[in-house]
């Protein structure tokens, strides 16, 4: 009995040496200088030497540098332009204006005319776009600055109806914008297959053009009418809208119901899904004049007050 006490206190001994010489050793690695250096101290030590405090060392990239390809959160701000200046010899910068307040878009679009009108006459300005296929931004927001004043491009309808709501005007490859200096009594619009047939509700300054589809795609389709139907409705023309108060259509409801799709509504109806639907004309009014008559010089801004182009006359 004795010798188990006595085997048992060695145990226990030896292992109060090893215990405390892990410890010391320890201590000495992560911040013990043999004085009274805390044990928080070397907690700190031993974390800085995993490298918490930059986690992004922990993560491999997908280009296998290292560095951390972790998302940032998406910045719903007004996007600013490309840093990148547009490459513009200095002896053709636009009087008056040094290379850092041309805009990126520079010349991408561009003012191809304007016209002040007279007094009795409407104005013009019209923009075209030169951009690659795949570039589309917004201009809502630019200015274009005269002697007589300045204007802000609006929001316009893409898709015109009743119901749609103005956005802003995303301008794409090879589209244009005229903008008037008259009224308009719908907003401000994109052409589209069917737009003619609004001009016949409404008077627009200039007129919309005429250039709806036919109301029937061959004569067959109106062989199912009466001869004056038939008669009557080959004589409409592009974007024309039928009377409603013909005698000679009383009891021909057939004739009458063809009739009553023979407008801007039953043309979208048909159309809309047509790959050439929307043009590539928008149609802007100011409903006031900026341009002088006589000569002006008219500048373009972008949303950051960089200039994108000139135009004098």
């Amino acid at each position: 009995m004795g010798q188990k006490i006595v085997f048992i206190a060695i145990i226990i001994f030896i292992s109060a040496v090893v215990l405390y010489s892990f410890q010391s050793g320890f201590y000495k690695r992560f911040g013990s200088d043999g004085n009274s250096t805390s044990t928080n101290s070397g907690r700190k030590a031993f974390f800085k030497s995993l490298d918490f405090a930059n986690p992004q060392s922990r993560y491999i990239s997908q280009n296998g540098t290292g560095s951390s390809t972790s998302s940032t959160k998406k910045d719903t701000s007004v996007p600013k332009p490309s840093s990148t200046k547009p490459i513009i010899a200095t002896e053709n910068l636009p009087v008056g204006f040094t290379i850092n307040q041309i805009s990126p878009f520079w010349q991408k679009v561009v003012i191809t005319t304007a016209q002040p009108g007279t007094a009795k006459t409407y104005s013009r300005i019209n923009l075209s776009s030169y951009l690659n296929q795949s570039e589309s931004f917004t201009v809502t927001g630019w200015v274009i600055k005269a002697k007589k004043g300045e204007y802000l491009i609006p929001r316009a309808n893409e898709v015109y109806s009743s119901y749609s709501i103005p956005k802003d005007i995303a301008f794409k490859s090879g589209e244009r914008m005229e903008i008037y200096s008259s009224r308009s009594p719908v907003g401000n619009l994109k052409l589209n297959k069917c737009t003619g047939y609004l001009e016949t509700l409404f008077d627009f300054t200039p007129p919309l053009p005429q250039s709806c589809p036919r109301a029937y795609e061959s004569n067959s389709d109106l062989y199912q009418f009466t001869p004056k139907c038939q008669d009557y409705i080959r004589s409409l023309g592009s974007c024309k809208m039928p009377e409603t108060n013909f005698l000679w259509l009383t009891g021909d409801s057939a004739c009458r119901s063809f009739l009553d799709t023979i407008n801007y509504a039953g043309c979208f109806r048909e159309h809309q899904a047509d790959s050439d639907f929307l043009t590539k004309n928008w149609r802007v009014w100011m409903d006031r004049k900026i341009l002088q008559e006589g000569h002006d010089r008219v500048l373009l801004f972008d949303l950051h007050g960089l200039l994108v182009d000139e135009y004098t006359y």
